[in-house]
């Protein structure tokens, strides 16, 4: 039964066994698609396996299936403030790199790219990346 398969997924969780817990998640998965704990356990099995965006879709489900499950909200959200950070960290120069802002010298022609928090691309590049960033995060809340 279901509840079997997540008890399992929950031993093998205590017991570091990660890709056993997800592989218990995602029979259950199969088995109830709409049973919020199966997400549950399949979001805490990949957060562990250090596929935080996988996580975090699954702790976004739980929690559409179970508005009122107070796991899967937080879960959520720590997982995607975790991987926020990582992802940020990813697109930080490396220490020691100086970052210029290229400045046009006439009053023509293109001016700053500005997005709407009103960061100004610098390095040839930085715009882009933030978009992507907030593409992932994005993709990863609905």
């Amino acid at each position: 039964s279901t509840s079997i398969m997540l008890n399992s997924g929950q031993v093998f969780q205590d017991l570091g066994l990660v890709r056993e817990a997800a592989a218990m998640g995602e029979a259950a998965r199969a088995a109830s698609p709409t049973m919020p704990e199966a997400h549950l356990m399949l979001g805490s099995a990949t957060y562990a396996m250090g596929d935080m965006e996988a996580a975090a879709r699954h702790y976004r489900r739980a929690g559409e299936l179970d508005p009122g499950s107070h796991m899967a909200w937080i879960n959520l959200g720590n997982t995607l403030g975790d991987l926020f950070r990582q992802m940020e960290t990813q697109l930080r120069p490396p220490a020691g790199q100086v970052v210029t802002v290229e400045e046009d010298d006439d009053d023509e022609g293109l001016e700053d790219e500005e997005d709407d928090t009103g960061a100004v691309a610098a390095g040839g590049g930085s715009l882009p990346q933030k978009q992507q960033l907030e593409g992932l995060y994005r993709g990863c809340i609905g």
